[in-house]
């Protein structure tokens, strides 16, 4: 069963398989076009699912666009680093980064109050909806708009009328944190806020409309405390927390259940009021509801209670939050008068929790802080999940309170986000010194190396290291100084890691780790040109590529080839070395570029000059800069690989190649591409490399800009 969209609606379609591949759609879908009611509105949900793996990456570029841009709050960085300046293990590459989606409501931008997240968030039908802002040290109570599919963020919610000292409330920056706050109605149908500040439970009222500047809530209970912490040994002796209001379970009478924490263990209590003013504890100390049996999910504490009255079959219904020490999830429980206590049970009479927050990707570390309230058919739950440390606000439906199923809205192509990276180098002396063939050069492993003409970088597929291609090496009657010679051809490995870790310290780090020696003829001069690694980071395929004059054949210094790089001989060491046995595990010779090219004579021969590899390892696709083509070698021919054909016919001196995602297409760009008179101009060739196609090996589209707007009619 699947989400299909007609651009209008969201329905539900069925199709079968045999074999998970081969799928079948239902002549009858869709099979369910009801949309999912939000409440009285029935405003259709936006259905969607989340397909990345827990903890998986994205690789993005450019960004996101379209009409919902008010559902995206989600800031995104590079990494969670203890420190940026020096990253450790653990940290995410600058380029690479996760889109947390499925949450309500996500992080602000880095200068807004819930740039570290959202918490607690407590909701009425379509309405406004509450929560602490984190950001830094400060919890602020904050007010979002529920939308049906997301929430609108309106802004801080100013509180007045505290006394004493709690008066650190009061005004639109206020010094005391607000923490797990919960908006219920009175039996007047007035909002009624709980929250907890300075280890205690407080009480306010007002208005929350659409305007952030029209929004305000008053203190209750005279601006004091409803609930403090217990007397010694009780169970609530060291905090009070998470409370949640009940005003309409028919006996007249205001409930507060409440957290609380004794000896880093806390079980539910229960304080009541006639009056609203006065507030009494339950019972002997106030406690209603305790930590399961030893061995059960929730042995180890309970809570963060949400409570409600179900006139409709006169039960008292109770969600809290459980935990065995190692995982928090969302359990149940009923009662008959609100005071004894009934917990959830499995079919085989096991109890168990009725909601985790498991496939949800900003609730990886869990579900926490429900907030439950009843609508048309069932129940509305919002929720706060956790990945990594930060809150983000999440709800779902249900309709016995037991079964849930969650309301995502996860960041699609119709929302926006801002991609924010580490500041770069700002300053000449924190770049990586390769040294020049002018001034001084590098000894490594007793080897002389230096970066002028660097042709090419490319990173490794994990971040760590960077590579170094060179066009230019010391040639005979260049040295900079007596003793210099030759040099043999390198690729530079420069370690972008820093593993240094307690008296360790990466001394290679932003520095020369490996040198890979590709071993050549000691009269030759060579150097590289492209790269590119393997789908699975096993191994570098590498252009071999020497300087060559048209005007002086017998001056080229070396064979054009492509080689095989194995790149597992690339280790982390102290001290940098240089790999010079078994380098090479593959080599294909390509045709050299000292011939004059066709049409427009370039003065230097270039030959090779740019590589694609297919993602199975079977193909690759180099253009011959003076060749005017595209070779096509198959990498696994013989024991070396061969090239098995030649497009030529392109135009004018092709300089990069890359595939389509699908790997059907070859896009070439073309450095002097066609003339228009005296003016060269570039061109993108499109050409077709699908084996199987009747156009295989054709340029389907050309784009370029010789043809100018008045050619066709245009202004």
């Amino acid at each position: 069963w699947y989400h299909g969209y007609d651009g209008a609606t969201w329905r539900v379609g069925r199709a079968t398989s045999i074999d998970g591949v081969t799928w079948t759609r239902d002549p009858r879908n869709p099979v369910l076009d009801t949309p999912v009611a939000l409440g009285p509105s029935s405003v259709p949900h936006r259905a969607f699912a989340w397909k990345a793996a827990a903890g998986g990456s994205y690789r993005v570029d450019g960004s996101v666009r379209g009409p919902r841009i008010d559902h995206a709050f989600e800031g995104l960085t590079y990494g969670e680093c203890p420190d940026p300046e020096r990253p450790v293990a653990g940290c995410t590459s600058p380029i690479q980064f996760r889109i947390v989606g499925g949450q309500a409501l996500g992080r602000g931008g880095e200068d807004d109050d819930d740039r570290d997240g959202v918490s607690s968030p407590s909701g009425l039908d379509l309405g406004p909806v509450v929560y602490t802002a984190v950001g830094g040290s400060y919890r602020r109570l904050a007010l979002a708009r529920d939308l049906g599919a997301g929430a609108r963020k309106q802004g801080r919610i100013p509180l007045s009328g505290f006394q004493g000292a709690l008066a650190g409330l009061n005004g639109d920056e206020p010094e005391l944190p607000v923490r797990e706050p919960e908006l219920r109605e009175d039996l007047d149908d007035n909002l009624v806020l709980g929250f907890e500040t300075r280890g205690g439970i407080v009480l306010a009222t007002g208005d929350l409309p659409e305007g952030k500047s029209d929004s305000e809530l008053q203190a209750l209970a005279g601006g004091a405390f409803v609930v403090t912490p217990g007397v010694e040994d009780s169970f609530d002796v060291d905090a009070v927390r998470s409370p949640s209001l009940v005003f309409d379970a028919g006996d007249g009478g205001l409930r507060v259940y409440y957290e609380g924490v004794a000896n880093e263990r806390s079980a539910i209590g229960l304080v009541m009021s006639a009056d609203g003013e006065t507030w009494v504890r339950h019972g002997d100390g106030g406690q209603v509801f305790g930590r399961g049996p030893a061995g059960a999910w929730d042995d180890a504490s309970v809570g963060q209670p949400t409570v409600l009255w179900d006139a409709d079959t006169s039960t008292f219904r109770m969600w809290y939050v459980g935990s065995d020490a190692a995982t928090s999830r969302i359990g149940y429980a009923e009662s008959v008068d609100g005071t004894e206590w009934v917990r959830h049970t499995d079919n085989a009479g096991v109890g168990t929790w009725v909601f985790d927050g498991a496939g949800l990707a900003f609730a990886q570390d869990g579900a926490f802080a429900p907030s439950v309230r009843k609508i048309d058919g069932g129940f509305e739950m919002w929720f706060e999940g956790r990945l990594d440390g930060s809150p983000r606000a999440g709800r779902a439906r249900s309709t016995d309170g037991i079964t849930w199923v969650p309301l995502t809205n996860p960041t699609t192509a119709g929302d926006t986000f801002t991609i924010v990276t580490r500041e770069g180098d700002d300053e000449v002396n924190t770049g990586i010194d390769l040294g020049d063939d002018r001034q001084h050069a590098i000894f490594v492993d007793g080897e002389v190396v230096h970066g002028a003409g660097a042709s090419e970088m490319v990173l490794s597929p994990d971040g760590r290291y960077a590579v170094v291609a060179n066009k230019r090496w010391l040639l005979p009657g260049s040295a900079p100084a007596p003793g210099l010679v030759p040099t043999p051809a390198f690729l530079i490995v420069l370690d972008l890691h820093d593993d240094s870790e307690g008296d360790y310290v990466d001394a290679n780090y932003n520095g020369i780790e490996t040198l890979l020696q590709v071993p050549q003829r000691s009269d030759l001069v060579v150097g590289f040109r492209d790269m590119v690694f393997s789908e699975d980071g096993s191994e570098l395929w590498v252009l071999q590529a020497p300087f060559v004059s048209p005007g002086d054949p017998g001056a080229r210094s070396g064979p054009e080839a492509l080689i095989r790089i194995d790149w597992s001989l690339v280790e982390d060491n102290d001290v940098a070395e240089v790999v010079r046995d078994d380098v090479v595990t593959g080599y294909v010779p390509l045709a050299p570029g000292v011939e004059r090219d066709p049409g427009y004579w370039t003065e230097v021969s270039v030959g090779p000059s740019s590589l694609a590899i297919s993602s199975d390892g079977r193909r690759g696709y180099v253009t011959n800069f003076n060749d005017n083509s595209l070779y096509i070698v198959d990498l696994q021919a013989g024991a070396r690989g061969a090239v098995i054909d030649v497009i030529s016919g392109l135009d004018e001196n092709p300089w990069e190649v890359q595939l389509s995602p699908d790997e059907r297409r070859a896009y070439v760009v073309n450095s002097y591409g066609v003339g228009r008179g005296p003016v060269q101009h570039s061109t993108l060739q499109v050409i077709d490399v699908d084996e199987d196609s009747v156009t295989y090996g054709r340029v389907l589209t050309r784009l370029s800009n010789v043809e100018s707007r008045s050619d066709h009619g245009c202004d």
